[in-house]
């Protein structure tokens, strides 16, 4: 066999990275990624949806051309985009239907116009959905076979993955796990009643905290607020995190009593409760469950914290150019 001396006067390939992005309804983030999970980058935005799509769609352009240079200028080729969009998507995942955090958004083709103003290959898909895949691909769901997780902020958004693969559903909507009924209300956004969504997600659980407490906004207006309150030992502060708990802990014996998952995930910006949230739902479950049967189901945080949705973005991208196998 013939062996071919490499010119010295040749260059070397450049390093091939692709960049995952999460569109969230305030906040654009993003990571420069390479095929075995390295970070190359960090870019952030504001995403401005109340502005409407085009100043959005421009900003996120911008992010990526942003990337784009960076990774040039480190003698890097950025490949693909991968998106994950904080609303439902179509079958052919390129289209924003409607969601509650981006009103006025109807059946935005999101994916169109990007890839014409970048030039570049565009990947769509839910946010949620990324975030556990994320987590399977260098989290908290490492190694596990089937990983149901839901990501918890504003609402409630649920994700599933079964070897690496989203569970999309037959018309693209499935693993909502936010719309799950557990309660007899209040009124969720999607027009029904007592969705997890409703009564555990960041919002619900604050606005439960001046409930109980008789205190105004001006005393709480994001979960690191109730952190600190928590940190302070305020009884009423406990009560409104233990009951999102049992309402978390009563969807996830849903979860595990349809699909048997390795794990559940905890992710989202009130997964910075963990401590407060994983062991009360840990405790329901194996109480509560069918007697006999093995409660083997993991509760867990978020081990990416705020970038597991980027990371999955990152892995969708990184297997539509076959950078990775399909299952490990």
């Amino acid at each position: 066999m013939a062996f071919h001396k490499l010119s010295k006067n040749r260059r070397r390939p450049k390093k091939r990275v692709v960049l995952g992005l999460d569109f969230g309804a305030t906040l654009l983030k993003s990571l420069l990624l390479d095929a075995e999970g390295h970070i190359y980058g960090r870019f952030s935005g504001r995403s401005e949806v109340s502005r409407g799509p085009e100043v959005t769609m421009k900003n996120i352009a911008g992010l990526i051309s942003r990337a784009q240079d960076s990774a040039r200028n480190a003698g890097l080729e950025l490949k693909e985009v991968g998106i994950g969009v904080c609303a439902p998507l179509g079958n052919a995942r390129d289209t924003i239907i409607q969601s509650p955090v981006l009103p006025g958004w109807n059946n935005v083709p999101v994916k169109s116009i990007l890839s014409r103003q970048i030039g570049m290959p565009i990947h769509l898909e839910n946010d949620a959905s990324l975030a556990i895949l994320g987590e399977w691909w260098k989290g908290a769901a490492m190694d596990c076979a089937i990983a149901a997780g839901v990501t918890l902020g504003t609402g409630i958004g649920g994700g599933l993955v079964i070897n690496g693969s989203i569970y999309r559903g037959a018309s693209g909507f499935g693993a909502e796990f936010g719309h799950i009924r557990v309660a007899s209300g209040p009124r969720c956004s999607c027009g029904g009643r007592g969705c997890l969504g409703a009564v555990a997600s960041a919002t619900a659980t604050i606005s439960r905290y001046k409930k109980i407490s008789g205190r105004g906004a001006e005393q709480i207006e994001s979960i690191r607020d109730l952190c600190r309150l928590l940190a302070r030992g305020d009884l009423a502060a406990e009560q409104a995190v233990l009951i999102s708990a049992r309402h978390l802990a009563e969807a996830s014996l849903i979860l595990i009593n349809a699909l048997n998952p390795d794990v559940i995930i905890l992710a989202g910006g009130m997964s910075v409760l963990a401590d407060r949230l994983v062991n009360p739902i840990a405790s329901y479950i194996h109480s509560a469950g069918m007697r006999g049967l093995p409660q083997n189901t993991r509760i867990a945080a978020a081990a990416l914290g705020a970038y597991s949705g980027c990371f999955g973005a990152g892995y969708m991208a990184l297997n539509h150019i076959q950078y990775l196998p399909r299952n490990r």
